[in-house]
């Protein structure tokens, strides 16, 4: 039994167009994605789940890619090297912990760039 999908049409270049379609995750999110496939197989603004699953991959799964530091561990270690010991500190270093914070999350986005950088695209 076919599943056809309901794409957004994002742009057309000849016989090929790029879609972008929902999908849901386990938790019943939904994540979007991105393929080029055949114009022909795009029907009343469906294409078979099959068709997208075989286009040529057009965006990156982030949530797959991205590795972060900002674990619990991390954060505790990252308080406590700051003076933060309780509810009060935070509130009175909130600015220092956020631009702890921050910097790493960068630095992961930064990683993730180099990591990913020579895929283009």
């Amino acid at each position: 039994m076919k599943r056809a999908v309901p794409v957004v049409v994002v742009e057309q270049r000849g016989l090929s167009v790029l879609v972008q379609w929902e999908r849901p995750d386990r938790k019943g999110a939904a994540t979007l994605c991105r393929t080029i496939v055949p114009v022909e197989l795009l029907v009343d603004g469906q294409v078979e789940l099959a068709d997208l699953r075989a286009g040529i991959g057009a965006s990156i799964d982030w949530a797959a890619e991205y590795r972060s530091r900002l674990t619990p561990d991390w954060v505790a270690r990252m308080l406590a090297s700051l003076g933060i010991w309780t509810v009060d500190d935070l509130r009175a270093n909130a600015l220092a912990a956020q631009r702890a914070v921050t910097r790493i999350a960068v630095e992961d986005l930064y990683d993730m760039l180099r990591r990913l950088g020579s895929q283009g695209g």
